[in-house]
């Protein structure tokens, strides 16, 4: 091994041991072992000199025959390792401190590891570990090697400390190898630190980074933006600029540095951000109206046109989409989504970069753009023209007129137009010659302008009725200067008329009859004060009446006395004026059949009410008639003045009936009907039963309602016979059965429904055949002695072997059973109870004897 060559010489110098040999067996800090074969003394002593002259520090050890112990304190710790300490073999009284090394028992570094990774531009940094220095040329260097080539680290020698070096580092770039002693047989593989980008910024085609550990040679760094290789114009470890093209837009790019072998931990992105200045708008941006805003600064150009997404994000990180419509480098414009409440300061975001800057604004901040409130035709109502002034609609919002910064509930905004650039507003006369307006929107207070009213004069009311009535015209902001000797001209007129002094600063001006509008001039003591306009009363329908066939008189009021001026429309027609008053017109109908809205001007003012209705045709009512039969019953309702129509053809919707019947979970059902002769005629051949309603309607409109009954049901008689294929066939007469209709074969142990036809080609005295069959074996099964037979039609059931209203036919057929007609009186009813009895009786025999094989009973 190569011969060491120290500048101080630590030795051990084993004071009268005399041995051939001795060999590490064991250490760690605090305690060495070592073999020995003739230990003599305990004492090593650590020296400054080779020949040991010169004593640093005696050690105790502690021997047996076999080895010998030293152990070490924190203070012969740092001495005895951080000294340059070799073991030394002794041979014969001398002390050989060149051989070679033990390598297995030599205390090489352990734990070993550096604070962390040095600056481009150098530093101190700790390098930890034990045995550090144990095998070192000189205590205050550490070796190491980059790229092949070997250099020294110095260690600083102040507070020195073995198991604590500070490590002096040049500055330098790339990966390197560090020994932690001259040995060499532990290394330490480590890097100068990576690149590392703490901000960018963009100015003139240049990129400028800031950061650390970039290195100062350009020939060892290489930077690439958005995957291309840029050129490095200046570097040094800190600051690092790049030459690149001329930006106009906001964009995103991604950045790396490589220095030496050694690269950026993490792309770094670098956002060329946009640097607004302010939010300009002409229109109303708040939560009913989105709004056209422009942003202004730089970096504001965006090459994605119409993909480009613009939003203001506020303090609290909410997102207001603003949709792009275009852009410049200085200024980007884009519609702003309604939205509420101050915003106050906001970012810009142009896709996904984000301004760093801040700006004012305001969502919903009503700002007058008029520079004073425009006062309207002399009167007490006045005009301001600006942004934001909300909606006089939202019940949940609020707009307020302060007066001095004060709320004052007598002033209300009379409009508000819809794009809430125009607010209209009247004061009170509040007797002020100057006053300071502005406006609360949602709570949101806007500047303030000063107004200046003007005296002026207000028509209060402003519609005379047309029989005659007086104006008050009130004299506003003037609240000195009263009312003197006031008089108006109407129209063109040069004569005066006096007006009534009510108060100070209130007069009544009588304009007389008349209707229409009309111009007015005020004067004060013959000096002309204000031009001024007003209108008389609109007339009002309140009933109307018919006389005759087509002559309608009208009543209400403010109809005038002048039929020239009368325009007058019923039913879609001109119609002439024939006699007018003030509160009665006299018309005739275009048709006695007419229907249809009026409507009314009267010199050029129209009525009031609209949608006032007139129908000529009328409905007098029901023609009673108390024999409707199921099968082919007529009803009929007397009217007058009915357009005619018959049903199939193209006036049908003249006039239309509708049938509902109470049994058919109304069913709406049209019917054939004629028309003629003022009269309504409706053939009821649907064999319904019970009450049904009928409607009339003329020209689609519900006229009258009537509840009507059909004849009840009764029967004459029953026949019963064999069916065949083991059937009972019961045939039934009688009328008016109507629908629905159900034949019952009813015992205590159930109840059968009997299938029946309705046969009207064959009768029995004038009644109609219903045909009913039912299996043998069914009716058999349940007979008890007391059967029944019952009619069931609707909800209402017949007893067949009850007292009915028809008279038997004992001659029809010796097979045929006849029912007793109703008699009078107790006798009579005790005669019909045993009757029926025996009716029953004679049914159910006439049964047995067909089951008994007889064909006919």
């Amino acid at each position: 091994m190569k011969k060491i060559i120290i500048c101080i010489f630590f030795i051990f110098f084993i004071s009268k041991i005399y041995s051939y040999g001795q060999s590490l067996v064991y250490y760690n800090r605090t305690y060495i072992e070592f073999d020995t074969e003739l230990p003599r003394t305990a004492n090593f002593t650590l020296c400054d000199d080779f020949g040991c002259k010169i004593k640093k520090e005696t050690y105790p050890v502690i021997c047996n025959s076999e080895k010998c112990v030293m152990k070490l304190n924190e203070t012969q710790i740092k001495n005895f390792y951080g000294n340059n300490i070799k073991r030394c073999t002794i041979n014969k009284l001398d002390v050989l401190c060149n051989q070679p090394i033990d390598q297995n028992n030599f205390m090489f570094p352990i734990n070993y590891a550096l604070s962390g990774l040095p600056s481009t531009e150098g530093g101190k940094l700790q390098l930890t570990g034990n045995y550090l220095r144990t095998f070192v040329n000189n205590y205050y260097i550490v070796e190491g090697s980059h790229r092949g080539e070997k250099f020294k680290l110095n260690v600083d020698k102040e507070n020195f400390n073995p198991e604590n070096l500070t490590v002096n580092f040049p500055p330098g770039y790339g990966s390197f190898k560090l020994y932690p002693d001259s040995s060499q047989s532990r290394s330490m593989h480590l890097s100068y630190a990576p690149p590392y980008i703490s901000q960018c910024n963009y100015k003139d085609s240049k990129i400028t980074l800031n950061g650390f550990n970039f290195h100062n040679e350009g020939r060892v760094a290489q930077v690439t933006v958005n995957g291309r290789r840029k050129y490095i114009s200046s570097i040094d470890h800190r600051l690092l600029i790049l030459d690149y093209y001329f930006i106009e837009h906001s964009e995103r790019l991604y950045i790396n540095v490589i220095i030496g072998d050694v690269a950026i931990e993490k792309i770094y992105k670098c956002d060329i951000k946009p640097q607004p200045v302010s939010i300009t708008t002409t229109v109303s941006t708040s939560k009913y109206n989105s709004g056209i805003i422009t942003i202004s600064g730089s970096f504001m150009y965006s090459p994605g046109s119409l993909s480009t997404k613009v939003f203001l994000i506020n303090s609290d990180n909410k997102s207001y989409n603003c949709e792009y419509i275009s852009s410049t480098k200085s200024k980007i414009v884009c519609l702003l989504e309604p939205g509420e409440g101050l915003i106050n300061k906001v970012k810009i975001k142009i896709d996904d970069v984000e301004s760093l800057t801040e700006i004012n604004f305001k969502y919903g901040f009503p700002q007058f753009t008029s520079t004073k409130a425009i006062q309207i035709d002399r009167t007490n109502e006045f005009s301001i023209t600006g942004i934001n002034f909300g909606n006089i609609n939202d019940k949940n919002g609020t707009v307020k007129i302060l007066i001095e910064g004060n709320e004052n509930k007598e002033i209300l905004p009379t409009s508000i137009s819809n794009d809430e650039t125009k607010l209209s507003f009247k004061l009170p006369n509040i007797c002020e010659t100057s006053l300071i307006v502005s406006i609360e929107v949602n709570g949101v207070i806007s500047k303030k302008m000063r107004i200046e009213p003007q005296p002026t004069f207000m028509l209060a009311p402003s519609r005379p009725l047309t029989n005659g009535s007086s104006l008050h015209i009130d004299k506003y902001f003037s609240c000195k200067d009263k009312i003197v000797k006031p008089s108006i001209t109407v129209d063109s007129s040069n004569n005066h008329i006096d007006c009534t002094i009510i108060s100070s600063f209130v007069a009544s001006c009588n304009v007389g009859i008349g209707t229409g509008k009309h111009s007015l001039t005020f004067y004060e003591d013959g000096i002309e004060k204000i031009n001024l306009s007003f209108q008389y009363a609109p007339p009002t329908i309140v009933s109307h009446n018919v006389n005759g066939l087509k002559t309608i008189t009208l009543t209400g009021n403010n109809f005038g006395n002048d039929s020239s001026k009368c325009n007058l429309i019923f039913a879609n027609k001109n119609v002439t004026c024939k006699v007018i008053s003030d509160t009665t017109i006299t018309f005739d109908a275009d048709s006695q059949y007419d229907y249809g809205n009026v409507s009314l001007i009267i010199d050029s003012i129209q009525m009031s009410n609209d949608n006032y209705k007139i129908m000529l045709p009328s409905i007098i009512g029901l023609v009673k008639d108390n024999n409707i039969s199921t099968r082919n019953g007529t009803v009929c309702i007397h009217a007058s003045r009915l357009p005619e129509t018959k049903s199939g053809v193209n006036n049908a919707n003249n006039v239309t009936v509708e049938i509902k019947s109470h049994l058919k979970d109304g069913t709406n059902t049209f019917k054939d009907y004629n028309v003629s002769n003022n009269m309504i005629c409706v053939l009821l051949n649907d064999g319904y039963v019970g009450t049904f309603d009928l409607s009339v309607f003329i020209y689609n409109e519900f006229i009258s309602k009537y509840t009507i009954s059909y004849n009840k049901p009764y029967f004459s008689l029953i026949n019963i016979k064999d069916g065949g294929n083991n059937t009972y066939q019961f045939e039934v007469y009688g009328n008016e059965f109507g629908e629905p209709f159900e034949i019952h074969f009813n015992s205590s142990k159930g109840d059968l429904i009997m299938n029946c036809a309705f046969n009207i080609s064959i009768q029995h005295n004038n009644n109609d055949l219903y045909n009913c069959s039912f299996p043998k074996i069914n009716i058999d099964s349940i007979k008890d002695g007391n059967e029944q037979l019952y009619l069931k039609i609707g909800e209402s059931k017949y007893p067949i072997n009850a007292k009915l209203n028809k008279e038997p036919d004992y001659n029809s057929s010796t097979l045929k059973k006849v029912l007793i007609p109703t008699l009078v009186g107790g006798a009579a009813l005790c005669t019909v109870a045993f009757i029926g009895y025996k009716y029953r009786e004679n049914i159910f025999k006439k049964i047995d004897k067909l089951k008994n094989g007889k064909k006919n009973v």
